[in-house]
């Protein structure tokens, strides 16, 4: 395991996209680091810096696989508790990951749910990224937050 407490925010995510080099093909490279920034960026210093670098490359990792294919409309719904042999990382928490159009109040009325049956969340990471899909669902394009594009869709993770 990675120390990462002395690490910067930007920093961390810089090392978990150097991970995720040797992982992704160089065809989706550039789609899947521009995932990595979008999907860590409104998660706090310190809750980045209490995370081994391993364990934030694992979890975007998994996060952007599982989110690259959906159909509009339809929620995607996948609860794990990761392990290297068979996901490639390994947590000590279980994870919750749903892709689905944004929605109000969605995390807050799954956090709440979560809460009413009895286990402690440790981290909620809840990206809202403009993508762009192809008619089957793929993932094609992750646009910038400030973008614009008319073709594109809110997405939820």
């Amino acid at each position: 395991m990675t120390s990462s407490q002395h690490l910067s925010k930007s920093s961390l995510i810089e090392k978990t996209i150097a991970l995720a080099q040797q992982a992704l093909d160089q065809q989706m490279l550039p789609l899947g680091t521009r995932f990595i920034r979008q999907f860590f960026a409104n998660v706090s210093n310190e809750d980045l810096r209490n995370q081994d670098i391993e364990n934030l490359y694992g979890s975007a990792l998994a996060m952007f696989a599982f989110a690259r294919k959906r159909s509009a409309g339809k929620a995607k719904l996948r609860v794990y508790t990761p392990t290297p042999e068979e996901h490639g990382w390994k947590s000590a928490h279980t994870i919750v990951e749903i892709v689905n159009d944004d929605m109000p109040f969605i995390v807050d009325s799954v956090a709440s749910e979560l809460s009413r049956l009895g286990p402690e969340i440790y981290l909620i990471i809840h990206p809202v990224l403009q993508v762009i899909r192809d008619r089957d669902g793929q993932l094609i394009a992750i646009e910038d937050t400030a973008s614009g594009a008319a073709d594109r869709s809110n997405g939820a993770m």
